[in-house]
């Protein structure tokens, strides 16, 4: 496919797009004549819920987007593998202790420290035994931006001990013996993030952290927010990163020619891929119908829905247990579409990435008219309405859930 020209093999690396899930489901929506579609959805509260709560919406909604032969890309801040003889050893589970255990699909991408790893779904025809690969052209692009872990762990610890404004807040990294160790020439888990923790119970105090960090790192990313695993709300996580979400995912939209991109999230490292938008000027083939569709579901932080209040005028309905969405058709025909749950609305993560699909579905189907001659929107809508119809549906494939679930 001329669109993956970008992944050919180049310096002896392994491209491991070649044969995955993902290139398997893009020639089968070509097949299908229809432009190329995938779903960006953060795991945790957006996604999969703790425990079993809907739990059984996130599995059809996996299966059922698996069926449709449109790609789950998964973009989460949890570490892919977790080495667990390490002195080191977290109490959360990694991606991958998870899918083994069944909570998450194979997930034909996965995004994990905050969109810096990509992971690419393999599955060998003759076995049937899925694994997944790590995109080393993706990792040497990062390398070759230049992110100075070394140089930030070493000011931060310093700074740490000696800056009023870290002691006021008890800024503190996040894993304090990991980041010695790497700072005494160890590898670490996460070469393209630096993560802390603070404590205030002023939002304003938190901003003006995440201002001091941005102050210090102008030209890297920097995320803080509420860590949800805190009742009191007075801890705060802050990552500083080469890129955010949203670059990482227009990388891989730019090059695979993905026309239609549905997004959802819940947390502040989500804004960027929510509210940014896409220029896609050096891909003219993209622009005309082109559509991006948000969705930031119900639970979300309210520092997110605030923020992004601010950035996009959303246009509330009237209708108390609706959501509210604000919906565009630029100059070059694309259609964007922001969704979001009011506070009305009892519906959390999966429920809500549904509930966005059936509203851009009826308001495409509103505006046909527009798009009279154009075959291909009319194809997608028909797969993202079988999609929805399957998602009403109680009972789904359990042959197709053996293939993406763990069993």
């Amino acid at each position: 496919m001329e669109q993956d020209r970008i992944y050919e093999n180049r310096d002896g690396q392994i491209n491991p797009f070649r044969g995955s899930e993902f290139e398997r489901m893009m020639i089968a929506q070509d097949q299908l004549n229809i432009p190329r579609t995938a779903l960006f959805f953060d795991i945790d509260k957006t996604f999969r819920m703790k425990g079993d709560v809907l739990n059984d919406v996130s599995r059809k909604l996996a299966v059922t987007a698996w069926e449709a032969n449109i790609p789950i890309v998964a973009v989460t801040g949890v570490p892919f593998h977790i080495d667990r003889t390490a002195e080191f050893n977290p109490v959360f589970n990694s991606v991958e202790e998870r899918i083994a255990k069944g909570d998450l699909p194979y997930f034909p991408v996965i995004y994990t420290d905050a969109g810096t790893r990509r992971w690419i779904l393999n599955i060998d025809q003759a076995t049937g035994k899925r694994h997944y690969l790590e995109d080393k052209v993706y990792k040497q692009k990062l390398i070759d931006q230049g992110f100075e872990r070394t140089e930030i762990v070493s000011q931060l610890n310093t700074l740490i001990n000696v800056s009023e404004d870290f002691k006021k807040v008890n800024f503190r990294f996040q894993r304090p013996e990991d980041e010695q160790t790497f700072l005494n020439g160890q590898e670490t888990p996460e070469p393209f993030k630096v993560s802390g923790y603070f404590n205030t119970a002023s939002s304003d105090q938190a901003l003006k952290m995440q201002n001091l960090l941005q102050q210090m790192y102008p030209n890297l990313r920097v995320a803080v927010g509420i860590d949800m695993n805190d009742s009191s709300n007075t801890t705060y996580w802050a990552d500083i990163l080469p890129i955010d979400k949203h670059e990482a995912l227009y990388e891989l939209r730019q090059f695979f020619g993905i026309k239609i991109a549905i997004r959802a999230g819940d947390s502040p490292n989500d804004k960027s891929m929510l509210i940014e938008d896409v220029n896609l000027k050096d891909r003219p083939d993209l622009l005309k119908g082109a559509v991006d569709i948000a969705i930031l579901v119900g639970g979300a932080e309210n520092s997110v829905k605030e923020e992004i209040e601010n950035a996009i005028d959303i246009s509330n309905k009237g209708k108390r247990k609706t959501g509210s969405y604000e919906i565009t058709t630029l100059e070059d025909e694309r259609k964007k579409l922001f969704y979001r749950e009011t506070a009305h609305s009892k519906r959390l993560g999966p429920e809500s990435i549904v509930r966005g699909l059936q509203i851009f579905l009826r308001k495409a189907r509103r505006d046909q008219s527009k798009d009279a001659g154009n075959e291909n929107n009319e194809k997608l809508y028909a797969v993202i309405e079988a999609l929805i119809e399957k998602l009403k549906n109680p009972r789904y494939s359990l042959d197709a859930e053996k293939k993406i679930y763990e069993k």
